[in-house]
């Protein structure tokens, strides 16, 4: 399946502070698209996090041009990756990152249970109580 992101034009003082959509979920093998409609260039890292977030790796870099657009295929065994971009890291009002969420089975196929675990691993957030209760809800 094919995602799309775009880049836009980061003017001071504005909402606009990331990129669109911040979290992109996508299953493992997905395409995803970054569409950069600023002026400027972005380099983008993307670090690969295990599932027990103990170990960070960059696994990917992406230099997109104004005005370009560039895809990239994620077959990687992580379950999320997070992005930033190497030149406005340092904007005080730039939201610091974006990220990918790969997911083993289809979201929309998942319980509210299961994408409950999933997240929760991605945010910390104790998932027995709340799952507990979504079980009785489905």
């Amino acid at each position: 399946m094919n995602h799309s992101v775009i880049i836009p034009e980061f003017i001071p003082y504005e909402k606009i502070r990331s990129f669109i959509p911040e979290v992109v979920k996508i299953q493992k093998g997905d395409n995803v698209k970054w569409i950069n409609v600023s002026k400027d260039f972005h380099d983008l890292y993307f670090f690969g996090l295990s599932s027990e977030l103990s170990k960070v790796e960059i696994i990917e870099q992406l230099q997109i041009g104004p005005g370009e657009s560039k895809e990239l295929t994620f077959n990687y065994d992580y379950s999320q990756i997070d992005y930033i971009c190497k030149e406005h890291t340092t904007m005080k009002d730039m939201k610091e990152h974006n990220s990918i969420s790969i997911f083993v089975q289809k979201y929309s196929d998942m319980s509210n249970t299961e994408r409950l675990i999933c997240l929760s691993k991605r945010v910390n957030i104790r998932h027995q109580y709340l799952s507990s209760q979504l079980d009785r809800r489905e």
